[in-house]
């Protein structure tokens, strides 16, 4: 503690300053002022007592009038159940990319893809595998670390070309659906590549309402079967490439057709051991399947995949 004591110029007066490490004191003495009655501090001691009682009691009812109420659950996280009952915070309800890929067993191109999903936080996608069944992705079969074990428990035999191929697809949607959180959904084969970073394609699509399905009318194509003509005319009939891009309103419309896919099913056989009819039709499922479902004009004509 120290003083600092300094003189006024006219009335003789003096000015003592007393302080102290934790609080600042500021005293007049002047040689013509009177000194304080003890009853006059009582009673300012009073008033400040009361008055800091009264701020403290309204700032209590101010909280209790505009601050959260623990009974109505405002202190606690919402959440998000999935259709399997799983619970996501709406902290992380960043929509994710779902990737699908339909393969035979393995996945020759693996390493690009552990590259590609490497630099990516595993909350912000997906990853679903059709193989044929009993074949499970592990460490000792693949070096991707984000296809171990991702593959489906339902798959079925496939092959190419044939329904069974569309079916396969179908499965990998339906599952894909299951995940709320995922928004986008890529259909991608064995073989396709990735050619931007995951942040470039996730902004690329998510800043589109639209799918990205190839489809177009093809003068050579004879697959055609006038025997569809009640649920799908000619005119109707296209063609394009089965990877495609898919907003969710459009994966659950493909997944859940019933009107379509039956047509295909049961008009694209096999009518001999040597002549097959629509043996390549599973490159004309989605976008026949657009067309006839009049989601046409919400779709980019143009697919998004790269194939080797």
């Amino acid at each position: 503690m120290f003083r600092i004591v300094s003189k006024f110029a006219s009335g003789g007066g003096s000015t003592e300053i007393t302080w102290t490490r934790r609080t600042v004191f500021l005293q007049a003495d002047m040689k013509r002022k009177a000194t304080a009655s003890p009853r006059w501090r009582w009673k300012f001691g009073g008033f400040l007592l009361m008055g800091t009682l009264l701020t403290l009691f309204m700032l209590v009812h101010l909280q209790t009038l505009f601050g959260p109420d623990a009974s109505d659950g405002a202190n606690t996280v919402p959440v998000v159940t999935s259709f399997e009952g799983q619970q996501f915070s709406l902290n992380r309800t960043k929509s994710k990319l779902a990737f699908m890929f339909l393969t035979g067993h393995n996945m020759a191109l693996d390493i690009l893809w552990n590259q590609f999903f490497e630099e990516v936080e595993e909350h912000e996608y997906s990853v679903y595998i059709h193989a044929r069944p009993g074949y499970s992705f592990s460490k000792g079969n693949t070096i991707c670390r984000s296809f171990i074990n991702r593959q489906l428990n339902n798959s079925i035999l496939v092959e190419w070309g044939e329904a069974t191929m569309i079916r396969a697809e179908r499965l990998l949607l339906t599952e894909a659906l299951q995940d709320p959180l995922n928004q986008r959904f890529f259909l991608l084969s064995d073989s396709c590549i990735p050619l931007y970073n995951f942040t470039h394609i996730y902004n690329y699509v998510m800043s589109s309402q639209k799918s990205f399905v190839d489809s177009f009318v093809d003068k050579n194509d004879d697959q055609y079967n006038i025997l569809m003509e009640p649920v799908i005319s000619e005119d109707k009939w296209r063609k394009g490439s089965q990877w495609v891009a898919l907003t969710r309103k459009h994966a659950e419309v493909i997944a859940g057709d019933s009107t379509v896919f039956p047509s295909f099913v049961d008009h694209c056989k096999v009518r001999s051991i040597f002549l097959l009819a629509c043996s390549k039709y599973v490159s004309h499922y989605i976008g026949t399947a657009y067309l006839n479902l009049r989601y046409g004009p919400n779709n980019r004509i143009r697919a998004l995949g790269c194939s080797l």
